[in-house]
């Protein structure tokens, strides 16, 4: 067992180096490569199948990405572009999640409401690593990556309210009212509790003079803000977010130029191998689920993909043309597009 693991932690080495070199080439986002090649690697004879439990993304993996997100975002490009990332990130999301909801429950009634808004939390929020590469490569105006950035920081944490909320719907049944106090508890209380660790963390780290420590201390952050609001039931991911962005805004002035940029590598280096990894792991899925959906009709599968697809798509453009979100500038005025 053991040398299988380190055979297949060798080959996801290779991967990810491969598709360094890969994405430099064609000029492709990178994960893009690292999903394919975990897909293909899933049908090969011989390679163990592995099942990615949620605990391992959600504890592993989720709260150490999302304090990175939050730590090195721009406090100025994110209130200046306050107003279209709010928009996005609570409008769209909650109007996404809605629309997929209600479009599949029309498709498969069997379904059931409820399933269907779990679906649709699920696929509402938009990862913004392919637009980004584009809008970069084409050099597109740099406050419409902003908030799309910024969008991807929050969305993730309201999509898990949803979808929280919808996985507690579906064994304690509740009214809109009910879920409305609940959404907010979790949202709200998650975003306030991430605050206050934030405001104490910045106090208790500021003695510190070496990088190592701070290191540590950073690795620690995450943790401290996600684990106990989850436990109390609020969104783990937003008072881990929100804690990243406060100390974000604090840098530590007790330690040096240096320090700081070991600091700075270290996270570099460890979110890379965080998302390279999870992403292989995600292609890998792809075996089963192939398994998984040949249980069920494929058609009933295929009816549903294509609606949810077809609604986020939709919807997503509905919404630039009636919420213009990303021509809205920084000064609080719409770019003129006649």
């Amino acid at each position: 067992m053991s040398s299988t693991l380190l055979l297949v932690g060798l080959g996801i080495a290779a991967v990810l180096v491969a598709s360094r070199a890969l994405a430099v080439r064609t000029g492709l986002p990178y994960p893009v490569f690292l999903l394919v090649a975990g897909a293909v690697a899933g049908f090969l004879p011989g390679i163990p199948v592995f099942h990615l439990q949620p605990d391992v993304v959600f504890l592993g993996f989720l709260p150490p990405l999302v304090y990175h997100a939050g730590v090195v975002t721009s406090p100025r490009e994110m209130r200046a572009n306050a107003l279209p990332i709010g928009l996005s990130a609570l409008g769209l999301v909650l109007v996404t999640t809605f629309a997929v909801a209600a479009v599949v429950w029309a498709a498969e009634p069997q379904l059931g409401f409820v399933a269907a808004f779990v679906l649709g939390a699920i696929v509402a929020p938009t990862d913004p690593v392919a637009a980004t590469s584009v809008l970069n490569r084409l050099g597109g105006p740099p406050h419409v990556t902003v908030i799309l950035e910024g969008e991807s920081l929050v969305n993730d944490g309201i999509a898990l309210s949803l979808f929280s909320l919808g996985l507690a719907a579906l064994a304690t049944p509740t009214g809109l009212a009910g879920g409305i106090t609940t959404f907010a508890k979790i949202a709200g209380g998650g975003a306030l509790f991430g605050l206050v660790v934030g405001w104490v963390a910045a106090r208790v780290r500021r003695p510190l003079r070496d990088s190592a420590s701070q290191i540590v201390v950073s690795l620690l952050l995450p943790y401290i803000a996600y684990l106990p609001a989850n436990a109390l039931g609020l969104s783990g991911v937003l008072a881990t977010l929100v804690a990243g962005l406060v100390l974000g805004q604090r840098p530590v002035a007790a330690l040096g130029p240096s320090g700081r940029i070991r600091a700075a590598e270290f996270w570099e280096v460890l979110v890379f191998l965080l998302e390279s990894v999870l992403f292989v792991l995600v292609g890998l899925q792809l075996h089963q689920i192939v398994n998984g959906s040949a249980k069920v009709s494929g058609g009933e599968t295929a009816v549903v993909a294509a609606a949810a697809v077809a609604t986020v798509v939709v919807v997503r453009l509905m919404w630039q043309l009636a919420v213009p979100t990303v021509r809205w500038r920084p000064e609080g005025r719409l770019v003129d597009t006649g």
